[in-house]
């Protein structure tokens, strides 16, 4: 792991990132060391979050599946890709379209306190982006009046 932070932003820019994306459908250590990466890779600058979705054919799709059949410590590292990610605003529509929403939310119940933080985050982030996507949480239930 101490090896991939130090070269980030070579494996960045050499294309590496749909490599490791692929990795998601191995054994499940794989998968977690896979999803830990790019977590980290979408934890620098905005330019380093562009460049890691670009290069992720697919990589929102992908990571959103991983989160529904993902073990905890799976789920906190997509949270904190997909959190890490929407801060760039251009990107917020196509985690919005792609579903990561409804498959976030039931997190903020269920998740671990880490889990939870980086969804809020999210949840924050696609928030402020408009009423398109307020209105998209509220939809999704993410809302609801506790009695």
């Amino acid at each position: 792991m101490i090896h991939i932070l130090s070269h980030k932003q070579s494996i960045i820019s050499r294309g590496f990132l749909s490599h490791t994306l692929l990795d998601l459908h191995h054994h499940p250590l794989i998968r977690e060391h896979a999803l830990a990466a790019v977590s980290l890779l979408t934890s620098s600058s905005v330019v380093s979050r562009k460049t890691v979705f670009e290069q992720a054919y697919g990589g929102v799709t992908i990571l959103i599946k991983a989160c529904r059949s993902g073990s905890e410590e799976v789920q906190e590292h997509i949270a904190g890709a997909i959190s890490n990610i929407s801060a760039v605003e251009e990107i917020r529509t196509t985690l919005a379209e792609e579903g990561a929403v409804p498959v976030l939310l039931p997190l903020l119940i269920s998740g671990s306190s880490l889990v939870k933080e980086k969804t809020v985050n999210f949840i924050s982030l696609i928030s402020s982006s408009g009423e398109y996507f307020r209105d998209l949480i509220v939809r999704e239930r993410g809302l609801q009046i506790r009695r």
